[in-house]
């Protein structure tokens, strides 16, 4: 028999039942109507479960088949496990064995899969697959005597449950378990709420409504009885009777006060609203009523414990939103590639709602992101590292950099190209090598030279200081301190031998140049003011008199009105050497005379410094490795030029 036929006849059968309803006893009636109600969810269910299962793993599906087509309940569970092995979100099969656990009298079990289920379900808001969990779920409370619990369920499967028959199942059930407990006005409250609302079934809410209507009545009539038998024993409360029980007897007894009815009557009302509220599923509201009434009744009916339950829901409801704002927060840091920001918002989401299926996603994919990118950042970092060991002739701490670039990307940048060419050149030093390439004689020259050259330079003869360290740079070409002088030197030559040439002149001459000077003054004073106010000349005046900060500024300043004249960047860049300059202005001037291959004397100290100032910051972008490309290219190229020569 298939799912719907066995549906279409657990319902006809519950045709029958209404029908013979009248003559059922009372004590057996409400009970009759649940049990058939109960038979036709459960069908109904599983129907709808065989359905929904055809979406999922198609092995999964075999197996939860086999099992809802196995007469067998434990084999039916074995095929119901092997289904969760492979798919362990398959809420079907986890509602399947907690139903099958649910007829075999295992409450605790069944309780423990249908949690499950509840759970995997709650992330996806209403639907009425939850609520049809959660009928199972009251059904394990209910067997286990937890009637408190089984309500709760029931309760919150009303709220999520959208179809009409499905929520006419779900209030019969709840009416019965509220009548368990003695609460008859609440049960009254469910069934005539659903009654408006189901036109189709309202005999059955008739009956059923008469029945608890039958109960109050006698209910009040044994608390009449009782009264009028021992009226000097009938306090106000009666402690053997339930809180609505003794609600009916004070509304039955004739010597209660009509301002004490109208008191009850209005606690019963704030009751009534507090539970709508929580019907509603507006737990705020909710938990202020029932808060109001505890204070006029503080142990009215059951209130103190649905106020927890509601407290308890709230937290629930606030956890759920902190975690939707953290996996927010997440989405936004991954969009912006944040990949740290985006692992902590999506770590939090998991820890305040474990079950959240994307967040785990979102994490892994977030922590393959930043995997990636740290590997990117190493790549960049060895071979800016190998890029300057080998400027600076370092080829075996050149070789060990590009050795682990190749080991985590073979392809990455000129990686090969630049190994092979360090590996060559460390093959062609050692077969290079003999004891007489440097001849013992070298130092004591050195020594005389560089002496010399300071000498030069304190004279003030910059000519013969450049020829003097020019030597020099040739038997010691790796010596910084002799660049610098060098490059010092050249400064002060070409400033020299341009406009600030100093010229001796006798005291014999000196006359005859002072009247001739007044003579010409009238004549080249416009120009020689034009000429000395000019932005060069004046630059060049900071320079002699050491000024370098003044000298800077004019060339800063004409470079900021014209940014195209990039002859002025070498000059620029001099000064800033000579000045020891070191800041981002004075790399941003470096790497432009690189970049650009400008004319410029003093490159390799430049590349020195350019080189060292981004090593020490950690810097290995794009631009700063382009940069050490170009000068090693460049420094390659000299130094073939040098070989052929």
């Amino acid at each position: 028999m298939t799912a719907s036929s066995a549906l279409r006849t657990a319902f006809l059968r519950l045709t029958k039942k209404h029908q013979t309803l009248t003559t059922l006893r009372r004590g057996e009636t409400m009970q009759s109507i649940i049990r058939v109600r109960t038979t036709a969810f459960a069908l109904f269910c599983l129907g709808a479960f065989a359905a929904v299962a055809q979406v999922r793993n198609q092995d999964a599906v075999r197996w939860y088949n086999t099992g809802v087509n196995e007469k067998d309940p434990q084999k039916a569970v074995a095929a119901y496990e092997k289904a969760l092995a492979l798919d362990s979100t398959f809420t079907e099969a986890l509602f399947a064995i907690g139903y099958a656990y649910n007829n075999q009298k295992d409450f605790a079990r069944a309780e423990g899969y249908l949690r499950r289920a509840s759970r995997i379900e709650s992330g996806k808001g209403k639907g009425d697959l939850k609520a049809k969990i959660l009928f199972e779920l009251s059904n394990s409370h209910f067997g286990a005597g937890d009637l408190n619990a089984s309500a709760e369920a029931l309760r919150q499967a009303k709220v999520s449950a959208s179809d009409d028959k499905l929520k006419t199942n779900i209030v019969f059930k709840l009416a019965r378990v509220l009548c368990q407990q003695n609460l008859f006005q609440e049960a009254l409250y469910e069934l005539r709420e659903r009654r408006q609302q189901d036109s189709k079934n309202k005999d059955s809410f008739d009956s059923f409504i008469s029945l608890v209507e039958n109960e109050i009545a006698a209910a009040q009539t044994r608390v009449a009885e009782n009264t009028a038998a021992k009226p000097e024993a009938a306090p106000p409360l009666q402690p053997q009777l339930s809180d609505s029980q003794t609600t009916l007897t004070q509304a039955a007894a004739p010597s209660v006060s009509q301002p004490v009815k109208m008191a009850e009557q209005a606690i019963e009302d704030l009751y009534l609203q507090a539970l709508g509220y929580e019907t509603a599923n507006n737990l705020e509201m909710s938990a202020a009523t029932y808060e109001n009434l505890l204070q006029q009744s503080p142990n009215y009916k059951d209130a103190r414990m649905r106020l927890q339950t509601v407290q308890r829901r709230l937290i629930e409801k606030q956890i759920a939103l902190e975690a939707e704002q953290k996996y927010t927060e997440g989405l936004a840091a991954l969009r912006v590639s944040d990949w740290l920001g985006a692992i902590a918002s999506f770590e939090k989401t998991l820890e305040l709602k474990p079950d959240f299926s994307e967040a785990r996603q979102r994490l892994q994919e977030s922590q393959k992101r930043l995997d990636q990118e740290n590997t990117d950042e190493i790549l960049a970092r060895y071979y800016t590292e190998g890029l300057s060991a080998m400027r600076r002739g370092d080829l075996g701490r050149c070789l060990v950099a590009f050795e682990k670039v190749r080991k985590l990307d073979p392809n990455y940048r000129e990686v090969a190209a630049l190994l092979a060419q360090v590996e060559s050149e460390i093959q062609s030093q050692r077969l290079s090598a003999i004891p007489q390439a440097v001849p013992r004689t070298a130092s004591p020259v050195v020594d005389s030279l560089y002496y010399a050259a300071l000498k030069f330079l304190q004279q003030n003869d910059w000519k013969r200081a450049v020829v003097t360290l020019e030597k020099l740079r040739i038997l010691s070409p790796d010596n910084s301190e002799v660049a610098r002088l060098l490059a010092q030197a050249r400064m002060n030559l070409s400033f020299a031998s341009a406009e600030m040439a100093s010229v001796d002149v006798s005291n014999d001459t000196r006359k005859i140049l002072t009247t001739a000077g007044a003579v010409l003054a009238v004549i080249v004073l416009p120009f020689l003011f034009i000429f000395i106010f000019s932005p060069s000349v004046r630059a060049r005046l900071h320079l002699l008199m050491g000024d370098f900060h003044g000298a800077s500024r004019i060339y800063e300043r004409m470079l900021t009105q014209k940014p195209t004249r990039v002859e002025l960047y070498p000059a620029l860049a001099n000064i800033y050497l000579l000045s020891g300059r070191r800041d981002e202005n004075a790399m941003k001037v470096y790497k432009t005379v690189l970049q650009l291959d400008l004319p410029f004397q003093n490159r390799e100290q430049i590349n020195a410094v350019f080189t060292q100032h981004y090593l020490s910051n950690g810097r290995s972008d794009n631009d700063t490795i382009k940069a050490l490309e170009s000068a090693i290219q460049i420094e390659l190229n000299r130094k073939s030029a040098r070989r052929e020569s």
